[in-house]
């Protein structure tokens, strides 16, 4: 079968790179140590320290045709024979580290060490449609967020996007990344919104394009995917959030984060008005919206981070 055209990863095939990944984080020495010594499973793999990219001259024989046909795109590599990976060090350093962790899974899932690896970023997308990309990059968020553990600390404090903001950073993971896992690994009801950042005109009016949801399995059970039960554009003046989401991306937030309430669609028979907190990386919006518990139980995370400083 060609591997262009193979399915994505069942939820078997993900348990597996997980208990592979846990398995390489054991060997490392490395649950508990954050951010994830990437270097230190490296060389539990028995990989060589990593090497910067240059230009095509440097690049060894086993991954030169690789290397050409990407030029100008290659973010790393991995060198099987050589035991290198090669990394594009012009990359902010949260993206160096999830392309450190990709290649780190090229060669510790067994299937993938027959063949040499070089990937751009459409390989390196954590939603590319080809498997054993999508594997490696489940590698690298497994090892990045340590499986459970990033998770567990996250759930011990009131849900809200200071969590995954606060966390990003001691995690040395991108902004984006660490409220997708905080979202997608939550037991509480809670989903996330990504936004575009350009305006859509509405008559006279402005609205912005919800692009993708990430939801919680509860939030799912209960109320579907999140984009399906929201208007593909939201104006600003119905949907406070789409005018939140604008302030956030032309960086007028007063704070990092703004807040307000968010009816979803009743059309499955399920009513409900969910807070949503919003904020941005500069490239996009984020709105996480959830159902406020009743009584808060938990403590809250008052982190501070760099709003000004985009972390992708």
């Amino acid at each position: 079968m060609n591997l262009r055209t193979r399915p994505i990863a069942t939820v078997e095939d993900v348990s597996s790179i997980r208990q592979i990944a846990q398995g390489a984080l054991l060997a490392a020495d490395a649950i508990g140590r954050v951010p994830t010594p990437l270097d230190d499973v490296g060389e539990a793999l028995r990989l060589n320290t990593p090497q910067a990219l240059f230009d095509l001259a440097d690049m060894p024989a086993g991954i030169l045709a690789t290397a050409r046909r990407l030029a100008g795109r290659l973010l790393g590599a991995l060198d099987v024979r050589e035991r290198t990976i090669y990394l594009d060090r012009s990359q902010h350093p949260a993206r160096q580290r999830f392309n450190h962790g990709h290649e780190l899974g090229h060669d510790a899932l067994p299937w993938h060490r027959a063949a040499y690896f070089g990937d751009d970023r459409h390989t390196l997308n954590p939603d590319t449609a080809d498997l054993l990309e999508a594997e490696a990059n489940t590698f690298s968020a497994e090892t990045l967020f340590q499986v459970d553990r990033f998770t567990e600390e996250a759930n011990g404090y009131r849900l809200g996007l200071e969590v995954p903001l606060g966390l990003a950073e001691r995690w040395e993971v991108s902004r984006h990344a660490a409220m997708r896992r905080y979202v997608e690994t939550s037991p509480r009801s809670c989903a996330l919104l990504l936004i575009g950042r350009y305006p859509v005109a509405i008559g006279a009016g402005r609205a912005v394009r919800v692009l993708e949801s990430f939801e919680s399995t509860a939030f799912r059970r209960r109320f579907g995917i999140a984009r399906q039960r929201l208007p593909a554009v939201l104006d600003v003046i119905r949907y406070g959030v789409a005018a939140d989401a604008l302030a956030a991306l032309g960086g007028e937030l007063a704070q990092p984060v703004a807040a307000g309430r968010l009816p979803l669609d009743g059309s499955l028979g399920v009513e409900a008005v969910f807070e949503y907190e919003v904020t941005s990386n500069t490239y996009s919006a984020f709105a996480l919206i959830f159902e406020r518990p009743r009584i808060q139980s938990l403590r809250r995370m008052r982190t501070l981070w760099t709003p000004g400083t985009s972390q992708g």
